[in-house]
């Protein structure tokens, strides 16, 4: 009978139908592309910011090159990613630590450069005041 199997995951005709509406949207917007090119600045500005600038003794074990927008960093301690958070979070940017002291980065596909510009420029600052 129909729906005799229905689940909360994805499992009926509505849903379906909402998932290819999703595919498009992101083909139609080469949502992958730009994901990529933003995830690649960003890596780019954070390994800058770790080896050269504020982060630097502070934030260590940069991940995800070429990974879209899927970055992670540790803290160089528990603590110091702790405050990181909290001094993110003063300026406005939600975020959350994942393990002991690693910080991962998972935005949505419509991140855009200056999106990552006004993140980079309150860890910039966030940094500054650990």
């Amino acid at each position: 009978m129909p729906y005799r199997n229905y689940n909360t995951w994805m499992g009926d005709p509505t849903r379906t139908l909402q998932a290819r509406q999703i595919i498009r949207t992101i083909q139609d917007h080469d949502l992958v592309q730009k994901t990529d090119e933003v995830g690649n600045y960003i890596y780019e500005k954070l390994t800058d910011m770790i080896e050269n600038g504020a982060g630097r003794g502070k934030v260590e074990k940069l991940r995800g090159e070429n990974a879209g927008t899927f970055l992670a960093f540790d803290g160089k301690t528990p603590e110091v990613r702790d405050k990181l958070i909290m001094e993110m979070r003063k300026l406005g940017v939600h975020m959350g630590g994942c393990g002991d002291k690693a910080v991962r980065l998972r935005p949505m596909l419509v991140f855009e450069q200056k999106h990552a510009d006004l993140f980079l420029e309150k860890l910039d600052k966030a940094l500054a005041q650990l």
